[in-house]
């Protein structure tokens, strides 16, 4: 309701227009889809993605009141720029090239991707979306008692279950989640159809991108950093770039948290990597550092909401209240 009231009071326009000087407004997202098939409407709408039309509108919103840069523009040698905007894609989704990025170059506007190695090298399904598969999919009812809640797959619950698991599973290390998601695939019998190169990119997307497409890290196989000893860590960090530089044959200098979870251990091992310049999460919050970097979700919904977002007013009211 507050949102609502910000954004057809005309408040977060307002706030826009007079605080558009000395901004940067950087979004990101997971995947963009047309909402043709069935899975295509389960995952966006369980804010796994965001329909084209939903991304040309809020992209178009953007560049009408943005420039774009590129992640190297604004974080790299060049310095800070001003009224500017930078659009990044998590985990390595093919869709980021073959349907968001014609819609950007139509303007001329960079991409970043940050990759997910292990699902470029060894072809892995990304549990969210084998989760996705399975809950969209399966027929009949099914309960699970998971986390000491009960989960009901059916047409009326599945998508709240899917969003309520997700939720919990990230703060789980990667032997649990797939323990959670076999044991669904043994009582469900759900037969896999799907095969991941058709989902995620290929080196070969990589290797032969638009030179308006940039790339980072996002770990090996998506583990919450927390959860890790140091030894795994570090070997998550340091594998996970190497091997995008390898594909891209250049420095790479950024990377974005998994799941946006990260802590001072965290913090203090990318800070001493020489590598990493640059960190981003998922996460709003008010930090001046170059490893804790916020972005805005392009798939906040309705579109008022984001607008507000990206005015900076809803933040700003939070910050004068705290």
């Amino acid at each position: 309701m507050i949102l609502f009231l910000l954004y057809y009071s005309g408040l977060s326009w307002l706030f826009l227009k007079l605080n558009k000087k000395n901004k940067l407004i950087h979004v990101y997202g997971h995947r963009v889809l047309e909402n043709k098939t069935k899975i295509d409407n389960f995952f966006i709408q369980t804010g796994h993605a965001i329909s084209v039309e939903d991304f040309k509108k809020k992209i178009n919103f953007l560049h009408s009141n943005f420039s774009s840069i590129s992640i190297n523009q604004r974080y790299g040698k060049r310095g800070n720029q001003n009224n500017n905007f930078i659009v990044s894609f998590d985990d390595g989704y093919k869709d980021n090239i073959q349907i968001a990025f014609p819609i950007l170059k139509k303007y001329n506007i960079p991409m970043h991707i940050f990759v997910t190695s292990d699902i470029v090298k060894h072809k892995l399904l990304f549990w969210p979306d084998l989760l996705g598969y399975i809950c969209s999919e399966i027929k009949g009812e099914y309960k699970f008692i998971f986390a000491d809640k009960t989960y009901l797959f059916n047409d009326m619950c599945r998508i709240d279950s899917y969003i309520s698991i997700c939720k919990i599973l990230k703060q789980y290390n990667n032997q649990e989640i797939n323990n959670f998601i076999n044991d669904i695939i043994s009582v469900t019998e759900f037969n896999l159809k799907i095969n991941p190169k058709d989902i995620y990119l290929s080196k070969n997307d990589i290797q032969n991108s638009n030179d308006l497409i940039t790339f980072g890290a996002h770990s090996l196989s998506h583990e919450n950093l927390v959860k890790l000893n140091d030894d795994d860590l570090k070997k998550t960090i340091k594998k996970s770039f190497e091997y995008i530089e390898d594909l891209v044959g250049e420095k790479i200098n950024t990377f974005a948290y998994p799941y946006g979870i990260y802590n001072e251990r965290t913090l203090d091992y990318l800070i001493d990597y020489d590598k990493c310049d640059y960190a981003f999460t998922t996460k709003s919050n008010f930090n001046d550092s170059n490893y804790e970097i916020s972005r805005i979700n392009l798939n906040i919904s309705p579109y008022y909401a984001f607008h507000v977002q990206i005015s900076g007013i809803f933040n700003w009211i939070k910050d004068m209240v705290r």
